[in-house]
């Protein structure tokens, strides 16, 4: 008998962000974004423009979060842009709260 590994059985857990009071779900990283994130990433590891380094963020949000326009990501502040990274990148510090949870805290 074989053994078969069932990928398609092995979903993970939907996330998304709310941003302006919309909710984006997040795509999970797949392979490609990974290898075009990582990429772009080495590009920049000695810029030293702020600004090009943000717009190298906005990217790869765009990326994880392709329902979310990027004009929506232009218009957040930049606390939020970091913590927004560090969510959909899966390392965030933060907790995720479920609207009705936060009024019971």
């Amino acid at each position: 008998m074989a053994k078969i590994l069932n990928l398609d059985k092995l979903v993970a857990e939907r996330r998304s962000v709310k941003l302006f009071g919309k909710e984006y779900p997040i795509e999970e990283m797949t392979v490609d974004n990974f290898l075009v994130t990582s990429a772009e990433a080495e590009a920049l590891k000695d810029e030293k423009s702020i600004p090009k380094q943000v717009a190298a963020t906005v990217q790869m949000l765009r990326r994880s979060l392709p329902s979310c326009p990027e004009e929506v990501l232009r218009k957040i502040p930049l606390a939020q842009l970091q913590v927004l990274t560090a969510f959909v990148r899966g390392d965030d510090e933060h907790e995720a709260v479920e609207e009705g949870e936060a009024a019971g805290k």
